[in-house]
Order: C-alpha cells, then structure tokens, then sequence
C-alpha cells in the first residue's frame, strides 16, 4: 500500500523550531481555552501535514506530527547516549586520576620522611664537626 519509505531528516531540529501555544478561537460558541499549534510555523518545516479548507484557513494534520516527534526523540536519545557515555568516560578518568593522585601523595609523604631523616643525621653530623673543631 506505501512505497518509496524514507526517514524523516533533522526532526529534532525541526520540532526544535515550533512552538506550542494556548489560544482562543475568534469565532463560533467554543470559548474553551486550546492548545495547538500555527499552522503558518508548521508548514515552514512540515508543509505536508498542512491542508487548506474550503475557507481558505490552513489546518495542522496533527496526527501526522506523530511520525515527527518519534524521529525526534529518537535523534534526541542518540545524542543523550553520546554525551552519558562521554561523562562516564570522564568519571572512569577521574577516578583514575584521584587514585593517582593519592599514590603520589603517599610517595611525597615517604619523601618527605626520608629527607627529615637525611636532614637530622646531617645535622647531628654536622654538631659532631663543630664540637671537635672546638
């Protein structure tokens, strides 16, 4: 029944591009408060879920949108996938860095308690000289 299937390119840039709003309608007895979308900002991106009336008004064929809105969270999914696999990257790095970091730390503290040492046989070498030079 359908041929020539083609995915729908940049949905999530394009959804990106609408606006929701809230209106009211100028005619008729309906002065419920509504929800939708300008038919005139949809046909830019999606001018195949626009028609005209009889009217002459344009009309959003909204279930058409559907198809749209899959293809877009679906690109949205993809790039939230890259940038979580990209911060788990990252964590492993940092963990790796702080482990790291704690194993310099503990050298520069044996470091440091050898030069104390060093420095204290050193300066009671050095008391050892001055009292036989006396």
């Amino acid at each position: 029944m359908k041929k020539d299937f083609e995915i729908i390119p940049d949905s999530l840039e394009k959804i990106l591009t609408l606006n929701g709003y809230y209106y009211y309608w100028n005619r008729g007895s309906d002065k419920a408060k509504k929800i939708g979308l300008k038919a005139q900002e949809v046909e830019k991106v999606f001018p195949e879920v626009i028609s005209k009336g009889n009217d002459g008004f344009l009309s959003v064929s909204y279930n058409h949108l559907v198809a749209v809105v899959i293809e877009a969270i679906k690109e949205f999914y993809e790039e939230f996938k890259i940038l979580k696999s990209s911060d788990e990257a990252r964590e492993h790095e940092i963990a790796a860095m702080t482990i790291e970091n704690a194993v310099k730390d503990k050298e520069i503290v044996e470091l440091k308690a050898r030069l104390d040492k060093i420095e204290k046989i050193l300066n009671s070498k050095k008391s050892s000289l001055s009292e036989m030079n006396k």
